[in-house]
């Protein structure tokens, strides 16, 4: 091939990521579209399990190369590629050079760590939910928009719940009822042990789409606020940038707290405050009776993270990387 500032960057380049004082081995292949005439990138980083991630398209911007979530230059000499990587509010930075493609690492065999599943429950799609056990049964949600009800012992179907939209939350118990959250945008009340409808509550989030985890985005949204019952309230963040309230009784609305972006965080309870993160970058303090603002807290970045109240004090996570009390 003739060598152009394209053609030059083919094949394998690998060298280290640097965050601090860390650094973790890490390769960038470059290879052609030949559909598109167009440069495309695939990405390792064995430490994390990243593994041949792509294709990424690349763009040239004068003597600058842009892949998504990484940047970087050319050496004059034509031996090096530095850069940077973009990673939750983070810029890492690389030095890559020429390098045979990587190997997958495969796990070492080991008889003795290889768990064997008591039984398995197939579903017809990708289950992202979280499960809940009460009393030998075990519920959980579907991508296949299914709500089911499984016996923990035995993996044998009890009953299931056919909503219109993806199950992604987990499901959450409250006496004899279960509440669960679906991307049809309704949160369901459930008898716990027929699956029968109680009622339905609309959190206007259906129409708002996901952006499941892929190689040519660096977004990614993938969770679901779960129901937080307490004292007869249901609290429930939604797509449509809301915190709402309902009667847990009658389904009915008591209250909504408006944030800027979508929630995805589960909700937390105690001194009378209910605690949420939002993708706007904030957490969130409200008066559990009322839904007025006590206090808010910017993380800098999206908050997905669910808080967790103890001895007075909040801890919660954010995607700037930072865990916050």
């Amino acid at each position: 091939l003739p060598q152009t500032p394209q053609n030059l960057l083919l094949g394998t380049w690998s060298g280290e990521v640097h965050y601090g004082e860390e650094s973790k081995l890490m390769a960038l292949r470059f290879d052609l579209d030949k559909e598109k005439n167009a440069m495309v990138a695939f990405f390792d980083v064995p430490e994390m399990k990243f593994h041949n991630l792509g294709p990424i398209p690349v763009t040239r911007q004068g003597d600058e190369y842009k892949a998504v979530v990484f940047s970087f230059r050319l050496a004059t000499d034509k031996r090096s590629l530095t850069g940077k990587w973009s990673f939750d509010g983070h810029d890492l930075a690389f030095e890559l050079k020429p390098s045979p493609p990587l190997a997958e690492s495969a796990p070492s065999p080991s008889a003795s760590n290889i768990a064997r599943p008591l039984w398995t429950f197939k579903t017809g799609g990708a289950v992202w939910s979280s499960p809940v056990v009460v009393e030998d049964i075990v519920y959980f949600g579907s991508s296949d928009g299914i709500i089911y009800a499984v016996n923990a012992r035995s993996g044998k179907p009890h009953w299931q719940y056919k909503t219109a939209g993806p199950v992604m939350g987990r499901p959450a118990s409250d006496g004899p009822y279960l509440y669960a959250p679906s991307d049809d945008g309704y949160l369901y009340k459930l008898e716990r042990k027929s699956g029968r409808l109680v009622w339905r509550f609309d959190t206007h989030g259906g129409a708002v789409p996901r952006e499941l985890p892929n190689p040519k985005s660096p977004t990614y949204d993938y969770l679901a606020s779960a129901a937080t019952v307490f004292n007869g309230t249901v609290y429930i963040g939604s797509a449509d940038k809301k915190l709402y309230a309902v009667d847990a009784k009658t389904g009915r609305e008591r209250w909504h707290f408006d944030t800027q972006n979508i929630v995805r965080s589960t909700p937390a309870v105690a001194d009378g405050m209910v605690v949420i993160g939002s993708y706007d970058h904030n957490v969130y303090a409200v008066d559990a009776k009322s839904g007025a603002l006590r206090w808010k807290f910017d993380t800098l970045r999206p908050v997905v993270s669910s808080p967790l109240f103890s001895d007075g004090t909040i801890f919660i996570g954010s995607r700037s990387s930072d865990f916050f009390a």
